[in-house]
């Protein structure tokens, strides 16, 4: 009884960041996939991380950076996850080009932000567009 209580906990505390987030629905189960492969916009960036004025205009560039250089990729890639082609997803040319985006995206953040704010971050955005522990 206790076990299955703490597997519950554990999920519910799993799901927070999640809800937070508004959703962690993907494609395919009526998520929106341009979403999911966007990155936090500025200004949920600015309420969730506390930002400063001078950490602002910063990171609204690195969004806006990240958005209009992946723009053309995160469509090839959204059609394929609303056609539920994920096996034509791996090694595609476009998913790569995102997952990099993206990694650049977050170390150009996290290089804006104090110790504290880029622990929130990690806290509200554990490992996105990569693989997850136990996964393939």
């Amino acid at each position: 009884m206790k076990a299955r209580l703490a597997v519950l906990s554990s999920l519910v505390l799993l799901a927070a960041p999640l809800a937070a987030q508004g959703g962690g629905m993907g494609a395919g189960r009526g998520g929106n996939p341009m979403a999911m492969l966007s990155v936090p916009t500025a200004e949920v960036l600015t309420e969730q991380l506390a930002l400063t004025a001078e950490q602002q205009p910063k990171v609204t560039a690195l969004v806006a950076a990240y958005d209009s250089t992946t723009k053309t990729d995160r469509e090839a890639v959204a059609k394929l996850m609303e056609a539920g082609d994920m096996q034509a997803m791996r090694g595609n040319p476009a998913m790569a080009k995102v997952r990099e985006a993206r990694m650049k995206f977050t170390t150009d953040l996290k290089a804006l932000l104090t110790a504290d704010q880029v622990a929130k971050y990690d806290e509200l955005y554990p490992q996105r567009m990569g693989r997850r522990p136990g996964g393939n």
